[in-house]
């Protein structure tokens, strides 16, 4: 009977260490199936961030490209409506600058008719009408300097007209979307097998081991 009692002890001892070790298991895998859920929640909230940043980019993408749409449209507008404009004024003082002359040239024919009429002769005559032809040749000159003028002007104000436009239309630049990186998948922590049979087969040695030296130690316990 006495020699059986350290094989008793052994095995209880065993059983407890197996136990012991079973329970640390299961204690470290609950830590790590937390961790990995902890982990995997993370990484879903990262990728819900990444893509509504995406989003977010695609959208200010869209809205800087219906701007420019819209900024150029007006630009445009704005720039065919000054030239138009110009264009006009240019044509109206050529207007002007025609009925002008002609009124000239009706009045310079009433005057040579004016001093034909009047029964003059020689020299006195011819002077009047030089001086009649000098006032023309004058008014013409004056007329077609301010109407180059007016033209050299107006191709001043046509320039700025454009460069208004372009300066209008680069006012709006394209939107640079950023890149929105995937977040890195987390790296899952295996779980504890367990023990196993190396285990097993180290709290069994253990377990003896124990055994015999406590019934070793106390041998008057189990007698």
């Amino acid at each position: 009977m006495c020699s059986a009692i350290p094989i008793i002890l052994g095995v209880m001892s065993a059983g407890l260490s197996i136990v012991q070790q079973q329970q640390a298991a299961a204690a470290e895998n609950a830590q790590i199936a937390a961790a990995n859920a902890q982990a995997e929640q993370n990484y879903q909230f990262q990728r819900l961030q990444a893509d509504a940043q995406r989003t977010h980019e695609q959208q200010q993408e869209w809205l800087r490209e219906d701007r420019i749409m819209q900024n150029n449209f007006f630009a445009d507008q704005a720039f065919h409506s000054d030239i138009a404009q110009y264009n006009l004024r240019y044509m109206q003082e050529q207007q002007a600058a025609g009925w002008e002359k002609r009124k000239k040239s009706i009045e310079a024919l009433e005057k040579k008719g004016q001093i034909i009429a009047a029964g003059r002769t020689g020299n006195s005559v011819t002077n009047l009408i030089a001086d009649v032809k000098r006032q023309e040749a004058y008014f013409d000159f004056a007329t077609g300097l301010n109407m180059a003028f007016t033209g050299k002007q107006i191709q001043e104000k046509k320039k700025g007209a454009r460069t208004k436009w372009a300066t209008a239309k680069a006012s709006v630049q394209p939107y640079l979307k950023r890149t929105i990186l995937d977040p890195i998948a987390p790296i899952k922590r295996p779980k504890n097998r367990g023990p196993g049979w190396a285990g097993y087969a180290a709290a069994a040695l253990g377990g003896a081991q124990t055994g015999f030296a406590i019934y070793g130690s106390n041998p008057d316990l189990f007698s």
